[in-house]
């Protein structure tokens, strides 16, 4: 859990220290023309309002890593580490190339929320879901 913290604490801090250097804003509005370039999402899925981010999609990420992780060493309990590691490997490769509110890794990328494209995750199922996730690991475990 410490190290995926010391991760996402790495990756906001460096974010936030380019934001200083350039004088941008750290939370501005959703940005249409570059989700257009660089994540090839289609003009008819993107949602027209630009609504400012929310300061969940900053901790949903960070719960969804951590209930990951707890996940896969709860696993580990029953199953050999190496099927756990893959078993969540497949899961994670899965969320990748398929939405799906189903899929957990769905919840970790902001770009599949339901306020920046149409038919969308949504937040607070993705807070719930975490959540969830996580109080189960540590319980199982």
């Amino acid at each position: 859990m410490l190290s995926s913290l010391v991760y996402h604490g790495l990756t906001f801090g460096t974010a936030a220290l380019f934001c200083l250097a350039v004088k941008g804003s750290l939370f501005g509005e959703i940005n249409k023309d570059l989700q257009y370039a660089v994540f090839e999402v289609g003009r008819g899925n993107v949602l027209l309002d630009d609504t400012p981010w929310p300061f969940a999609i900053l901790v949903i990420p960070v719960l969804i890593s951590l209930g990951i992780n707890l996940l896969q060493m709860t696993l580990s309990l029953f199953v050999k580490p190496i099927f756990s590691f893959f078993l969540i490997a497949f899961l994670m490769i899965s969320s990748a190339y398929f939405m799906s509110p189903y899929l957990i890794g769905n919840y970790a990328m902001p770009i599949r929320y339901g306020m920046v494209i149409k038919d969308g995750v949504g937040i607070a199922i993705g807070l719930a879901i975490s959540s969830v996730l996580i109080i189960i690991s540590v319980g199982v475990g």
